[in-house]
């Protein structure tokens, strides 16, 4: 019968050189995500920001024009 004893050195060594490998490509996955998201969010903070530039042109040429009147 075989257990977790009988697992030579080498072979644990190996799987914990196979789990950090792993862990360590999961967590540049997330991280690369993580970066691809908050770029994707500063984009559209970006076009947001532009958007309300152009509402507050609008505004005050409208206001301009009332006045005008």
């Amino acid at each position: 019968m075989s257990t977790e004893d009988d697992t030579k050195p080498a072979d644990k060594k190996e799987d914990i050189q196979d789990l950090t490998e792993c862990i360590q490509t999961m967590l540049q996955k997330v991280q690369e995500s993580f970066n691809d998201m908050g770029e994707q969010l500063l984009s559209k903070i970006d076009d947001l920001a532009v958007r309300v530039d152009d509402i507050e042109k609008h505004i005050g040429e409208l206001m301009t024009s009332v006045d005008a009147d």
